[in-house]
């Protein structure tokens, strides 16, 4: 296992590399993570249908010397999760030397490095496909801070595709989308550590009406990751009592970049519609920014 890499992203990763019994394993601990993994041995044997020594072979080939060494793993990933701005903030700080600007931008580049080295590109490839068509209909949802993300990404995909919507964070915005909701829609989920139940519960509602779901989130991993199809993570450590959010609008920024080119010129005809009907409502023509 990678250092910095959650277990649930690891295992999930690793899956086909796994024995027959030890996939059973890897079954109920993603259908229930974390609590699945918090169990004894004989426990998560017995729920798995397997050996308890299938289940210490199981976490020997994830890297961990012990089954108490997987479970101290999985309970400082418990911690991380769960952190508060103020207690994440404690004992952090710039790196020292260079201007405060200068550290921040390169705290910044570091975590972009580090989500390009860990990002799984077979799932953002699905995820470039699914945007790009245009039988899918798109809709975006985020938590408190995250929802600007969401909003931005939308803001972008609209005017190359049609059937592409942000959902507000209120109930009624995301009961009106989950009525809406059909197998060939696509929701894209942004969520971050203290993780929204409300997102939580929209994420597995639209998995339940056959929504094809993609998550958005960091290395600890939203609950969300429980129901998801794609999982994207993306560091999100900072110097500051708050998350940044600079890698999840980079990768948002990605996966445009990628829609457009695969799309090779398509979205022309769209864009100039989008254009001419937003000058009808505008005195401000120029670009949106």
């Amino acid at each position: 296992m990678e250092a910095g890499q959650s277990l649930f992203d690891c295992i999930r990763n690793e899956t086909e590399s796994f024995t027959k019994s030890e996939r059973k394993v890897a079954r109920v601990l993603l259908a229930d993570y974390p609590a699945a993994g918090l169990q004894t041995v004989a426990e998560l044997a017995s729920r798995s249908a397997v050996s308890g020594q299938t289940v210490i072979r199981f976490v020997a080939r994830l890297g961990f010397e012990s089954y108490p060494a997987f479970q101290q793993h999985l309970i400082g990933e418990v911690k991380a999760r769960s952190q508060t701005p103020l207690s994440r903030f404690e004992g952090q700080e710039l790196p020292p030397g260079d201007h405060p600007a200068a550290a921040a931008f390169s705290v910044l580049e570091d975590g972009l490095r580090e989500t390009l080295s860990r990002l799984p590109l077979a799932e953002f490839d699905r995820a470039v496909e699914l945007l790009s068509d245009q039988k899918h209909p798109v809709v975006a949802v985020g938590g408190r801070t995250s929802q600007l993300v969401a909003h931005y990404l939308v803001l972008q995909l609209q005017q190359l595709r049609p059937r592409t919507a942000f959902v507000a964070e209120d109930a009624q915005a995301r009961t009106r989308a989950l009525m809406e909701m059909g197998r060939n829609t696509l929701a894209v989920v942004y969520d971050f550590r203290r993780y929204s139940e409300s997102t939580r519960r929209f994420a597995s509602a639209a998995a339940k009406a056959g929504a094809t779901v993609l998550l958005i989130t960091d290395p600890y991993l939203s609950p969300v990751a429980e129901v998801a199809d794609i999982v994207l993570p993306v560091r999100i450590e900072f110097p500051t009592p708050f998350d940044s959010q600079a890698a999840a609008v980079a990768l948002s920024e990605a996966l445009v970049a990628a829609v457009t080119n695969r799309m090779d010129g398509s979205f022309a005809d769209h864009m100039a519609r989008y254009e001419k009907f937003r000058s009808q409502l505008s005195d401000d023509t120029s670009t949106a920014g």
